[in-house]
């Protein structure tokens, strides 16, 4: 085989060799990172699943810290109300109740003393339209419920004397009693409580539904003896509303939504509020686990917002199967609610496909330059193999040129590969601070959208409250003009009393005149007479007095109808406003939404450039380690031709000294100028003179593992 055959050979082997490993190890790290990248996206997803669950307990134990800040301000009024009111005690007599078991719904009929506060006794009174002492009172000022309680017997039975709460027949829930145990024959811990003395707030089952309640024992005057209690609360469907609404409109990751339920898997909070209210208690997964309860199970061991976790399968009414899910969830033990944030598996897919198709394009990459570097080494070994074939001097002197070529070919590349990789890590930190921006910009987009779609829904309410005005303005005109109606009819009605009168009193006089001349048989008549003329003056005097206050209302309607007529016709023009208003504010939340669309969209493109800058910075800098590989392999090429000489010489110490000597590295300055001056090829051959320097030992010129560590 010739010399040339095997050089070439040799050099192609290596080159390919060196490609293989290179190639190989972009592959292996490829799987590697796709793999780490994947549950690290998981671990963080879940991680911030977490901190979701943390923001909405602390959410709640803002809320019922509210609520118990309301709770201690009711009882207050309350205890005011009954103190200003007088001491409560039992009547001598009493009164027959039906007194009905909230929880069990049983009915007995009792006698029981009439409870009396300041003397009064509280009555049975069922009916909202009619008021009730104290409880209306602190309902008016409030706006929460409030029951005084009437203790039924020794074990602790308290009846509903006299309370705000309506049950579910739109009656007061008088004669409703809270029974001393409960269904299940535990004792109820509210009743247990004001038996010791004690007052009880917390959760409580209240007639139909459960508050949020305060209970505190009434003493009789001496405090010797509990004669019943006092109760305010407030119904947790309301003052929960606000905290239902935005845990049922929440969404996490692509198609996570938040989810509660209570210790007895019923849904408080479903997704979209579609299933609130509907027990899951048994629902199981494919292999038939009892999911909620295994989740309520883990959660009421939970304390404090502490954070636990479960993954299962889980389907939705109207999907074709289970999917996999992971749920991070916590227990908020005031109102009884698994909090939980769950999420599919499968919705991260689309980071696992998106992290492949970058890696996809790294190793294509790394192939193509692992060929452009085989095909220059392959172009290098022709060259040097059919340099063999001239005569030795000359092989040796296209060698060392071929070498210092290299050499200078291999510092510019890895000179544009070091600036390539420090332009990508500029973009890279330039589109990062961009995607921050794009972020800070949609959230922005997002509240003025939030803040559009309010004024939207106020200039509605206020054109619904323009309209009702206006129509009521109407109704005020009708009533008016009746009302002036009636004061002319009235007038008239005046004008014929005034008339009678004035004939009463003719005739009075005539009468007068009569008796007088009857004489004595005529005096009694006469006085009668008399007295009837007086009061027909006065129904005169009377008449034209009220005649006159007549026609001062007849001229005060008049104004009032043209009054009211002028602020029709000023409501008809506010209500032409307010729905200009309520079109624009609709016209801008739609807008609104368009913008917080159309900058989600640029965000995740300028993420996706990111990611491939971040690739192109990496695939620069291997460039750049590969080009330094290169540069110690061309100064190895060098050493070997400055020993080739020497052997070519037979030893000989001055030919293979001189010949050395006129091999000489090509000064990368001296290879552009030849560029210029040369024959055009970029190879800088012409008007240069190669001068012959002493080669060192090859093993000092081998490159070492210090050359290696960039790379």
């Amino acid at each position: 085989m010739k010399i040339s055959t095997k050089i070439t050979v040799t050099c192609l082997s290596l080159v390919i060799l060196s490609t293989v490993i290179f190639l190989a190890s972009v592959v292996i790290e490829r799987g590697q990172m796709g793999s780490r990248l994947e549950s690290l996206v998981r671990a963080e997803a879940h991680n911030e699943t977490s901190k979701i669950i943390q923001s909405l307990y602390n959410n709640c134990a803002g809320s019922e810290k509210r609520n118990q800040s309301c709770l201690t301000h009711d009882l207050e009024i309350a205890q005011e109300f009954l103190g200003r009111a007088g001491s409560v005690a039992l009547d001598t007599k009493s009164v027959q109740w039906n007194a009905a078991n909230q929880i069990s719904g049983e009915v007995n009929t009792v006698r029981l003393p009439r409870v009396l506060l300041g003397g009064t006794w509280l009555g049975q009174n069922a009916d909202v339209r009619q008021p009730s002492p104290i409880v209306d009172e602190v309902k008016h000022l409030t706006g929460d419920h409030c029951t005084i309680f009437q203790r039924m017997n020794e074990d602790g039975d308290m009846l509903r004397v006299d309370t705000s709460v309506v049950s579910s027949n739109g009656a007061r829930a008088v004669g409703t009693f809270i029974p001393h145990l409960n269904a299940d024959g535990s004792p109820n811990a509210v009743i247990a409580a004001v038996l010791k003395g004690e007052s009880f707030r917390g959760r409580a089952f209240v007639v139909n539904a459960y508050h949020e309640t305060a209970y505190q024992p009434i003493w009789n005057a001496g405090k010797t003896k509990i004669l019943g209690m006092l109760y305010v609360g407030l119904d947790m469907a309301d003052i929960n509303k606000d905290v239902h609404d935005a845990f049922a409109s929440m969404s996490v990751g692509k198609s996570g939504y938040v989810f509660v339920v209570d210790s007895k898997g019923t849904y408080i909070v479903s997704r979209e509020g579609k299933r609130d209210g509907e027990s899951i208690w048994e629902s199981k997964d494919p292999d038939g686990r009892l999911v909620i309860q295994s989740i309520v199970e883990k959660a009421r061991k939970m304390s404090g917002g502490s954070v636990t976790n479960e993954t299962y399968f889980w389907k939705n009414p109207g999907e074709d199967s289970a999917r996999q899910k992971y749920a991070a969830f916590t227990y908020f033990a005031p109102w009884d609610w698994v909090i939980a944030v769950s999420s599919y598996e499968d919705d991260y897919a689309t980071i696992r496909d998106q992290v492949s198709q970058t890696m996809n394009s790294l190793v294509k990459w790394s192939a193509l330059i692992a060929l452009g570097i085989g095909m220059i080494g392959l172009i290098a070994s022709h060259f040097i193999s059919v340099g063999i074939a001239r005569p030795v001097t000359q092989i040796a002197s296209l060698l060392n040129r071929s070498a210092a070529q290299t050499l200078s070919a291999s510092e510019q590349v890895s000179s544009a590969s070091k600036t390539l990789a420090e332009g990508a890590s500029n973009q890279a930190a330039a589109l990062e601070e961009t995607s921050s921006t794009l972020e800070e910009m949609a959230s922005m987009i997002k509240r003025n959208s939030e803040n559009a779609q309010k004024a939207n829904d106020l200039a509605k309410q206020a054109r619904g409250a323009a309209d009702k005005g206006a129509e009521d303005v109407r109704t005020m005109s009708i009533a008016m003009a009746a009302i002036k109606a009636s004061s002319d009819e009235t007038a008239k009605i005046i004008k014929t009393i005034d008339e009678i009168a004035f004939q009463t009193n003719i005739l009075a006089l005539n009468a007068a005149v009569e008796a007088a001349r009857a004489g004595e048989a005529g005096l009694g008549f006469a006085v009668v007479a008399d007295e009837v003329r007086n009061l027909a003056q006065r129904s005169a005097n009377a008449a034209k007095e009220t005649a006159g206050k007549i026609q001062e209302a007849i001229s005060k309607t008049r104004q009032g109808v043209q009054i009211s007529d002028n602020v029709a016709k000023t409501l008809d023009e506010v209500i032409g406003k307010v729905r200009q208003v309520d079109e624009l504010a609709a016209e801008v939340a739609n807008a609104s939404r368009e913008q917080t669309q159309g900058i989600t969209q640029i965000t995740m493109a300028v993420a996706e450039m990111d990611k491939v800058t971040q690739s192109n910075a990496a695939t620069a800098e291997e460039t750049a380690a590969a080009v330094q590989q290169l540069t110690a392999e061309a100064e190895s090429m060098k050493v070997s031709v400055a020993e080739l000489a020497q052997l070519v010489d037979g030893g000989s110490g001055s030919g293979a000294a001189q010949r050395a000597a006129d091999i000489s590295p090509v000064d990368p300055a001296a290879k552009r100028s030849g560029a210029k001056n040369g024959n055009g090829n970029g190879k800088g051959n012409g008007g240069r003179v190669f001068t012959m320097t002493t080669a060192p030992s090859r093993r000092n010129a081998s490159p070492t593992e210090s050359n290696f560590t960039s790379f």
